[in-house]
């Protein structure tokens, strides 16, 4: 048995499987509290909304 055939057993796939998709998830979570974060460092009130970012304004008023 080589270590590239231990490694891929097919008896350990479905925890393999489970710990791919639980370290997906954690990366995931980590990226969107960073996203948020960043969000809220620039003043934005809505993450969709390009206006209500301060960097995006271009000087026109609305009134």
């Amino acid at each position: 048995m080589t270590a590239t055939n231990h490694l891929y057993n097919t008896d350990n796939s479905s925890l393999d499987a489970k710990t791919e998709s639980l370290i997906l998830l954690t990366l995931l979570g980590v990226f969107c509290e960073w996203m948020l974060d960043f969000m809220e460092e620039r003043n934005c009130q809505d993450p969709l909304s390009l206006n209500s970012c301060e960097q995006w304004t271009d000087g026109r008023s609305d009134g």
